[in-house]
């Protein structure tokens, strides 16, 4: 099972420790964790730019891209220019999707209402029909109540 969280997720993930931020990462989950060097770069920029976050992961705002992926054994793939999406109501939140397609992803986990209402649109489920797409957009209370039950 190969997953995508957003910058938004990825961060509470490493920072929260109550529930269901404190079991994104655990590694019994037996799930894959995909990343972008879009989404890769949004989150060091939010590091970057929030003197909370630098004061918490102090290490995150000096330490090369690859580094602080490798403690996650996370491949970060670079997404081709040409898989741009223009579905969601913020423009910013097309990198996601367009992430976790070209990246094979089954699941994209995000708390973005906008993002979570597609998988009842039936415009989107017309798109993911005629391309292919098996990406599920979840919660992530939904994808760690999905991935328990097995």
């Amino acid at each position: 099972m190969k997953v995508f969280f957003d910058t938004e997720v990825f961060l509470c993930g490493l920072l929260l420790s109550e529930a269901p931020y404190s079991h994104l990462f655990a590694k019994d989950l037996g799930v894959e964790l995909a990343m972008s060097d879009q989404v890769f770069s949004e989150i060091l920029d939010v590091v970057r730019r929030s003197q909370t976050l630098r004061k918490t992961l102090p290490t995150m705002s000096t330490i090369s891209l690859p580094d602080i992926f490798n403690s996650f054994e996370v491949e970060i793939a670079r997404i081709p220019p040409s898989m741009t999406l223009n579905i969601c109501k913020d423009p910013g939140d097309n990198k996601y999707l367009a992430s976790a397609m070209y990246l094979e992803c089954d699941f994209l986990i995000t708390e973005v209402n906008d993002l979570l209402s597609l998988e009842n649109n039936a415009k989107w489920d017309a798109f993911r029909k005629a391309n292919g797409v098996k990406c599920k957009i979840l919660s992530p209370d939904e994808f760690l109540a999905i991935v328990k039950a097995g």
